[in-house]
């Protein structure tokens, strides 16, 4: 994807998230609203978001993937349109989230597909709740290791939830191997980014990952039985590709894909590409590069 081909799509993407109007839902993770959106049937998807994002991370993905599934794309607590108490959060809380989410929509088990903390997310739940996971997609898994000794939490933050023109543009250059580069979408990116992030969700979950409460020793790893497909960017800023190898070679049945030229998005980068190997993993094909 050229860069102007990447503002036109960056555009694409504030117009889709600011219309999106997701459907409310009372999880149960202390009665508090959890948006989301649910598209298709079938057999079920959830796609968990990162830190600092919302389920509009994944817009470029749920058309495709709810061609053949059924796919719910929740806004974390904390983000997006989802309620922001002024709460302490955890990683490890999200897992009783999509738990409850779950049960609220009658599904049993899914795929869960989780981008960044999303995937240590998606790992948690795994570990707590392995018959209700079909399988795992973990892209660009972030977190499952902790924090390297020099990043403080306060720098976690300040990262993941840029509040200036030149935090936003650094920080786009990490996700994107191909930043947009035009001042307007920059600015439009940044109030966006800003307004999914208008709680102290960051600061407080920066906090709890810095703590290590969900870091996954290599005991802990070898309880993820169910099969994984990790997925990473070659040009990833935040994550290094290496890490999510790493983990592949750790876990009992897992396969790992990376997508050249892409960052710590693939899945907005690379989508038809991605698309095209979810749905290929989803049938069983076989997806080792």
């Amino acid at each position: 994807m050229n860069k102007q081909t990447l503002v036109f799509a960056a555009a694409s993407f504030l117009a889709l998230t600011s219309n999106v109007v997701a459907e409310p839902l009372i999880s149960a993770v202390k009665g508090h609203k959890i948006s989301y959106v649910d598209q298709g049937s079938g057999a079920a998807i959830i796609l968990i978001h990162g830190l600092g994002a919302d389920h509009a991370r994944w817009y470029a993905n749920l058309d495709k993937l709810s061609e053949t599934n059924r796919v719910i794309a929740p806004d974390l607590l904390g983000f997006g349109k989802s309620d922001k108490p002024d709460m302490d959060y955890s990683v490890s809380m999200y897992v009783d989230q999509i738990a409850g989410l779950m049960d609220n929509l009658g599904i049993e088990n899914a795929t869960l597909v989780g981008s960044s903390m999303g995937g240590l997310i998606s790992m948690l739940f795994a570990e707590r709740y392995p018959k209700r996971v079909e399988r795992l997609v973990l892209v660009a898994p972030a977190f499952v290791f902790g924090l390297p000794e020099a990043i403080t939490a306060d720098m976690l933050a300040s990262a993941a939830a840029p509040k200036t023109i030149d935090q936003m543009e650094a920080y786009l250059s990490r996700v994107y191997a191909n930043p947009p580069t035009d001042p307007e979408v920059i600015e439009a990116l940044l109030a966006e980014h800003m307004q999914v992030n208008s709680g102290g969700a960051v600061a407080s979950l920066a906090r709890s990952i810095k703590s290590g409460e969900a870091t996954f020793s290599d005991d802990r790893l070898d309880a993820l039985k169910m099969e994984a497909l990790i997925v990473h960017g070659s040009k990833d800023g935040i994550v290094p590709a290496e890490a999510s190898r790493n983990l592949a070679s750790k876990l009992a049945n897992a396969s790992f894909h990376e997508f050249s030229g892409a960052g710590h998005w693939p899945q907005f980068e690379r989508a038809d590409a991605f698309n095209d190997l979810i749905v290929d993993s989803l049938s069983g094909g076989n997806q080792t590069r």
